[in-house]
């Protein structure tokens, strides 16, 4: 592991005694890195393969596979593959649901002929593209012995649903990560170099016009109710913008929202945006029907030396920065512009923005190859005095490498789940406390591997049927199937998240779930 001079430090670590309760720890474990100390604490031991062959699990847990690609759902089509995003609500008489995001890709992709498309009724899908549209969500019911009660499909016609996120009034909203030009624009040349996509594909989708099978304009969010008992009519949230979406997390009255681009990018750089709807919310469908009231605003720095305000590199951790917002005119612009007109207006760069999530009235974020090494960053937004702090800082890939999606659980820990060579969950025991370090999963603190694998109903906030109990967004690559893991003394059975083919995003929620997803083809998310 590599050691830091004491000047980098302390720019690096140097907060403020009162920062954030979450800042503290992490910074605690800059301090132990930058003084040569150890990062580790005693936990399970090593992590060795668990018998079955998919998985590696400290000595004396198991698991067992609860839904693989191809089984067949209680609607009567094969469960299709990609697995994501996934959020975990609390459904009637014990059971939890499961809304399971499927980031079936472009045709475009290498490998995305052979994807398995989310089957809906024609009428209610986004885009009836055979080719282009088969992403989507599924949902899954479990009993209180994670036992699969039924399975299908409940959103389809979409494509590259990544991550997403959970809302108080009991919904999911998935994302699309991919920018669609509406058919109409596609013959127009201000198209080539927008950031839509390449000549060649943008050569692709005109052909397709031509032969009279151009998909729908796709970058949006969409919403499902999580007590839905089938499949619903796909209607995109264009007010929340057309962009690379990754993931929202729903706070107060605003939804957040996450940007990642980094293939068809000419800034290299993305921003980070909050939704506005000038009512609030209370059901499954509403954001869809009254977005004609919502703002979309990008996050500029209010006291910036630069315009834009370049939050990639050369930030101290643990300086609050004040923020003010920039209201976007054109949501959905037909290319991939929506951050041009933030940058346009002075809003902060940031880079491949990935997982999001509320904890303590703050919402935290992570940058997958930010900060000087590019190893990766991790911010937290206080809307109470509009401020924007860069917590931790990755120095080298031994201490955090190319953070995804994270979760910060209801009992105080922040888990975040890596997505690169030996990806691994990093997680840290008590964030609320002053000593937490960010340890590897196989070296995580008794408790807190049990609460990621035990899966236990949360003891802490009893939540409401029909209410979001935990989720999953992060990276977990190549995990296989949903699977559940039991450890010594384990009561309940914890969830984790892939399908056999390559997957990205999962992380541990509030019951322990899981969601897992991978690239197919030079694009990662």
């Amino acid at each position: 592991m590599s050691t830091t001079d004491r000047r980098t430090f302390l720019r690096r670590s140097a907060a403020a005694a009162g920062g954030f309760a979450i800042a503290g720890p992490l910074q605690a474990y800059s301090t132990n890195v930058a003084m040569g100390q150890s990062t580790m604490s005693p936990g399970y031991g090593e992590p060795v393969v668990a018998q079955g062959g998919d998985l590696m699990l400290p000595p004396g847990f198991r698991y067992r596979i609860i839904s693989t690609q191809g089984d067949m759902m209680s609607d009567g089509n094969p469960t299709p593959g990609i697995f994501d995003g996934m959020g975990a609500f609390e459904g009637p008489d014990g059971t939890i649901v499961l809304m399971r995001n499927h980031e079936n890709r472009s045709p475009f992709f290498p490998g995305s002929e052979n994807e398995m498309a989310v089957l809906v009724p024609r009428e209610l899908e986004y885009d009836s593209n055979e080719t282009f549209a088969k992403g989507g969500v599924t949902k899954v019911v479990l009993d209180g012995e994670r036992n699969v009660v039924e399975s299908f499909a409940v959103l389809g016609g979409t494509t590259t649903n990544c991550a997403g996120g959970m809302t108080p009034w009991g919904s999911w909203i998935t994302c699309e990560e991919v920018v669609v030009p509406d058919p109409t624009d596609l013959l127009s040349d201000t198209l080539l170099g927008a950031g839509t996509s390449g000549p060649d594909e943008l050569a692709a989708l005109r052909a397709m016009l031509l032969a009279g099978q151009a998909p729908k304009d796709h970058g949006y969010i969409f919403e499902i109710d999580a007590a839905t008992d089938g499949p619903v009519k796909a209607v995109p949230i264009t007010a929340a913008g057309q962009f690379f979406h990754e993931a929202v997390a729903w706070l107060e009255d605003t939804l957040y929202l996450t940007e990642d681009n980094d293939v068809t990018n000419p800034q290299d750089a993305v921003a980070f945006y909050r939704y506005r709807p000038r009512f609030v919310p209370s059901r499954a469908g509403e954001l869809a029907e009254r977005q004609a009231e919502g703002v979309l605003e990008a996050m500029k720095i209010a006291d910036r030396s630069e315009d834009p305000k370049d939050l990639r590199t050369g930030i101290t951790v643990g300086e609050a920065m004040p923020v003010e917002w920039v209201k976007i005119e054109n949501p959905t612009p037909q290319t991939d512009t929506v951050r041009q007109e933030a940058f346009d207006k002075g809003a902060a760069m940031l880079t491949r923005e990935e997982g999001i999530w509320v904890g303590d009235g703050r919402v935290f974020f992570d940058c997958s190859d930010g900060g000087e090494a590019e190893q990766g960053q991790i911010f937290a937004f206080d809307p109470a005095t509009q401020t924007l702090t860069l917590i931790y800082e990755s120095e080298d890939p031994e201490q955090l490498m190319a953070p995804d999606n994270l979760t910060v659980a209801p009992f105080g820990d922040l888990f975040i789940c890596e997505d690169g060579r030996g990806a691994a969950v990093r997680a840290g025991a008590d964030a609320r406390g002053p000593d937490l370090r960010l340890r590897p999963h196989r070296d995580a603190p008794e408790r807190v591997l049990r609460r990621v694998l035990q899966s236990r109903r949360p003891d802490a906030v009893r939540q409401p049927a029909g209410r979001p109990r935990g989720g999953a967004r992060g990276d977990l690559r190549d995990l296989g199937p949903v699977r559940v893991a039991r450890g010594p003394g384990a009561g309940r059975d914890g969830a984790a998240s892939r399908d056999g083919a390559p997957g990205r995003d999962g992380s541990a929620g509030r019951d322990g779930s899981a969601g897992g997803h991978g690239d197919a083809g030079g694009h990662a998310a």
